[in-house]
């Protein structure tokens, strides 16, 4: 799928329903544009779940503090010494901070602060949070916000783990469109890291232009888990390549349709439909 520009979600036109001389072609068009400018947020912000799995990565690995010029990690905090608000729960945690702000933590890649707190490594309650404070990455989106992830004791065993993730803040585009992505996300995982991996996931999530005040929101249609296989596409190139699975897309510009990702298949295909009934076919 082609890289868009988010300020198309800026220019999409508001359609009236009463309108007779709408084309069906033009309205099929609005909702795949509207689509895939969401899915362009959402590939947009892979870039900081990347950031996380290194943080996550980094702590787990290491098991005393270290202060380098530009990475801070502290592997075992009481939180009785150090509170912070939603690791109640927890007599340890382990942070790690990055700053690119300093003059000598320039990076090419990165911008900005980032933190990464977690605890219950090990176990079967495992929770991390992620703080972005105004990071940019090399492709120019920025992000400042938050993204917490908690594992479901209940649901999780040592084969499948079962998350709930919840994203919030403002994602910048480098044409400067500053967009409120919202989301919360339960994600269950087989073969964690490894080249087998699949993951099920059902979504409710929102992208709001602030300038224009236009929003786009996504639910997961119930029994139809949107499905990833790491066996159908390279490296992490699969987290973009939804292959099962049906969503609901609504928006308050008139734009309201439904994506299926497909059987199963190892394909790219997609299919949009519309209010009308009308259908679709493209490929990610």
């Amino acid at each position: 799928m082609k890289q868009l520009i988010l300020s198309a979600f800026v220019g999409i036109t508001v359609l009236s329903c009463s309108n007779d001389d709408t084309s069906n072609t033009t309205i099929q068009n609005d909702n795949q544009k509207a689509f895939e400018t969401y899915m362009t947020a959402s590939t947009a912000f892979q870039s900081f779940d990347q950031l996380t799995l290194d943080a996550f990565n980094d702590v787990k690995n290491t098991s005393r503090s270290s202060k380098q010029n530009c990475v801070a990690i502290d592997a075992l905090l009481a939180y009785q010494d150090a509170p912070i608000l939603g690791f109640e729960a927890y007599d340890f945690y382990s942070a790690l901070s990055l700053d690119f702000e300093k003059d000598e933590c320039q990076s090419n890649e990165w911008q900005g602060r980032f933190e990464f707190y977690i605890a219950g490594l090990g176990t079967t309650k495992l929770r991390d949070s992620a703080v972005f404070k105004n990071v940019t990455y090399q492709n120019g989106y920025s992000f400042d916000g938050y993204r917490l992830s908690v594992q479901d004791e209940a649901l999780s065993d040592e084969v499948t783990q079962v998350f709930d993730v919840t994203i919030d803040g403002i994602l910048t585009a480098p044409d400067g469109t500053a967009l409120r992505y919202k989301t919360q996300r339960n994600f269950e995982f087989e073969n964690r890291f490894t080249p087998q991996e699949t993951i099920g996931l059902i979504e409710s999530s929102s992208l709001e232009d602030l300038q224009n005040l236009r929003l786009i929101e996504t639910t997961s249609v119930e029994n139809s888990v949107v499905k990833y296989d790491a066996t159908c596409f390279n490296g992490l190139e699969f987290l973009r390549y939804p292959i099962a699975g049906i969503q609901n897309f609504t928006s308050n510009f008139g734009v309201n349709f439904s994506i299926n990702y497909g059987d199963g298949s190892c394909d790219r295909e997609v299919v949009l439909t519309g209010e009308d009934g009308n259908q679709l076919v493209f490929d990610l």
